[in-house]
């Protein structure tokens, strides 16, 4: 799908997919999307969807809106330039970052001139882990992963990898080890024997 393929948004931003189109979604997902607000039978407890900063759809009067950016095989785009994947809160203002995320790896740089707190819309489940410039640094509490953001240019890193896939991991070796072993075994000869 020809719009999905030019969805006007940075490596990683969160965007609506057009309602109810899933062809529009996959190739969404295929172009590495990061798809917000789309239907789907479940949702995260006490966890809203994260802000969107580009939407898309069919409705003829996105084109009135003030942000409206294109319309490409009949999906219109409005774009809300406000809304950061990762931005530095200094108290003041908010300082966009720039971000690439790929599933559970998401770097992050920042060149802010004022301390303050660096928030990318992730939930911040057990699991993720953060560096800043190559050191270990503490995720602070909240919906969203957010970290401390000194001054400066910084690359933060973090990585999602939670207790559960370990745990997974070793109990597939488990299983394979005993897979193997059994199939090891001497098996009884089940053919009787002449003198029965």
């Amino acid at each position: 799908m020809r719009s999905a393929e030019s969805i006007p948004t940075k490596p990683a931003q969160w965007v609506r997919p057009v309602y109810g189109n899933w062809t529009f979604v996959a190739a969404a997902v295929r172009h590495n999307v990061k798809i917000t607000d789309a239907f789907r039978i479940w949702e995260m407890v006490n966890r809203p969807n994260p802000p969107m900063s580009l939407d898309s759809g069919n409705d003829p009067a996105m084109v009135n809106d003030p942000n409206y950016l294109k319309t490409v095989d009949g999906v219109s785009f409005v774009l809300y330039p406000q809304t950061f994947y990762a931005f530095v809160d200094t108290g003041d203002e908010q300082i966009p970052c720039e971000a690439i995320a790929d599933g559970g790896h998401v770097q992050v740089t920042c060149d802010n001139a004022k301390a303050g707190d660096l928030t990318v819309y992730e939930n911040a489940m057990r699991g993720w882990r953060v560096w800043r410039d190559g050191k270990s640094a503490a995720l602070e509490e909240g919906q969203w992963l957010k970290v401390s953001a000194p001054a400066g240019k910084h690359i933060y890193i973090f990585r999602y990898w939670p207790g559960d896939v370990i745990g997974g991991f070793l109990l597939t070796l488990i299983g394979l080890g005993l897979s193997y072993w059994l199939w090891n075994q001497k098996q009884p000869d089940s053919t009787p024997s002449a003198t029965e």
